[in-house]
């Protein structure tokens, strides 16, 4: 990050958000860093989180919010899940600052790291 603060990961999900975002096709080299496109690449993403340590959710669109809370759930005491968020929260900026929060607070609920 810009101020040199590190998080370490087993597995990286890219969620290129509900409008496609070109992403350099070389980073599907790397077998731990997802992107989230297509069914297939949830059913890729679920899969090999089953087995992940720490998840870290970079984006925090609808879908990743989404993401970052059913993982946790479902992998709740096996995995740790952070979402990683740019700013103000696109959540916040379409349905405001009260849904936003309650959206964090059920995050933190589920043992979601946002920051």
């Amino acid at each position: 990050m810009e101020d040199g603060f590190r998080i370490s990961y087993d597995k990286l999900l890219l969620a290129n958000g509900e409008k496609f975002l070109w992403i350099d096709h070389n980073i599907k080299k790397f077998k731990n860093i997802l992107t989230l496109s297509t069914t297939t690449d949830y059913y890729k993403i679920k899969e090999l989180s089953s087995t992940s340590k720490d998840i870290v959710i970079v984006g925090d669109g609808l879908a990743n919010n989404e993401i970052a809370s059913s993982l946790a759930t479902t992998l709740k005491g096996k995995s740790n899940v952070t979402l990683v968020c740019d700013g103000e929260s696109p959540i916040e900026r379409r349905f405001g600052k009260e849904v936003n929060g309650m959206i964090k607070g059920w995050h933190q609920e589920n043992g979601v790291k946002v920051i």
